[in-house]
């Protein structure tokens, strides 16, 4: 990111008070190098060491923000699942995230979601406000 910025002409010191200002982004890097290299680390951004523990795929269903909207989720004989309503359903990889001395920092979907978020906001700043079609 801090490269991209560079190369686009932006402040990348904005990335780095970016990733400074965000727990989340910190333990998803921490996250990072513990698959590059053995736990425990000499170094943690967060200052937290965590660890991925209890790592699980779950459906998650959410309804619309709109009042009646429903969903709903039943197995047929096949065991394929179906899926009713006009809500959304998908499924979610998840897992506890802990510190060194085995406390519970939070969920790994959520803390992820929250370092994407923190991404988006930079982003923004910079003035990519639909990164899906490119403007």
């Amino acid at each position: 990111m801090r490269q991209w910025a560079k190369d686009n002409e932006h402040d990348k010191t904005k990335v780095d008070q970016t990733f400074k200002n965000s727990l989340e982004l910190q333990i998803i890097k921490d996250l990072s190098n513990n698959d590059k290299h053995p736990y425990p680390p000499r170094y943690s951004y967060s200052g937290k060491y965590p660890q991925l523990i209890n790592i699980n795929r779950v459906m998650q269903l959410k309804i619309q923000a709109k009042k009646g909207s429903t969903i709903g989720m039943t197995l047929g004989a096949d065991g394929v699942p179906k899926i009713v309503g006009d809500g959304t359903a998908k499924a979610v990889i998840t897992g506890d995230v802990v510190d060194n001395d085995n406390n519970r920092i939070g969920d790994l979907h959520e803390i992820a979601t929250k370092a994407i978020e923190a991404w988006e906001q930079l982003l923004a700043y910079f003035g990519l406000t639909d990164i899906t079609n490119g403007t």
